[in-house]
């Protein structure tokens, strides 16, 4: 049973409503049609490639994932009722694959009740689009979701940029602080050394001024306390 609305022109190429200037940002974007429908796969598919997109096709879920994990599209559409494999597992598994899960998939089904788009969004889906649908709105909800991929990818770039200023100005003012580490631990060992020289000149000066008199070790009564307050004074 085909569900695709055909009440309005399948070409869309002199249809300068959706023709707009951002629509050439999406040209030769991939975009992956799953349906086990062979009617809906060639209407989406010939659509779609009218408005530059790269179209691949496949009628199950099991090759959805294979297809999707070489080659990863841009965004899926993916159609909810298939044998063997419904369009939730196949999101699921999507989801759980580090290659695939940033994909956005668009879920395309007759299921039209709450529960149903509930759980299409609970399993990772970004969009629902009810049958029969019509292909403007198809077209409308792809360059919606491949505009917020891009302003992510901007938002991504501008983040992993600012990191980089970040890294690079915090390296350097490491630099900085050890090179200041570096001087300051070489000026304190240059007044330490300053402090011994200037300790040992005075030493050595301090005993040729003034010698000590006699066996005791006592030095000249006349010459004692001078000294001793200079010494003080000097090296307080």
């Amino acid at each position: 049973m085909n569900f695709i609305s055909t009440n309005k022109p399948i070409s869309l190429l002199n249809n300068r409503q959706f023709m707009n200037s951002n629509k050439l940002d999406y040209f030769g974007r991939n975009i992956l049609i799953v349906d086990d429908i062979p009617d809906n796969l060639r209407f989406l598919s010939a659509s779609l490639s009218r408005q530059g997109y790269q179209v691949r096709c496949v009628k199950n879920g099991a090759m959805a994932l294979i297809t999707a994990q070489k080659s990863p599209p841009d965004l899926i559409l993916l159609d909810i009722k298939m044998p063997e494999m419904d369009g939730y597992e196949v999101c699921e598994k999507l989801k759980a694959n580090e290659l695939t899960r940033d994909i956005p998939v668009i879920f395309l089904s007759a299921l039209d009740d709450v529960f149903d788009k509930v759980k299409a969004f609970t399993v990772g889906g970004a969009d629902y689009i009810s049958k029969p649908f019509e292909i403007q709105e198809v077209l409308v909800r792809i360059e919606h979701q491949l505009s917020l991929q891009a302003a992510k990818a901007e938002i991504y770039q501008l983040n992993a940029k600012l990191e980089q200023k970040v890294q690079a100005r915090t390296a350097k003012l490491e630099e900085v602080i050890n090179k200041l580490n570096i001087e300051v631990t070489h000026h304190r060992k240059t007044q330490e050394q300053l402090r011994k020289q200037a300790f040992t000149r005075f030493s050595d000066w301090f005993t040729q001024s003034y010698p000590v008199y006699g066996s005791s070790g006592k030095s000249s009564p006349t010459r004692s306390k001078k000294p001793k307050l200079f010494v003080c004074c000097l090296f307080y």
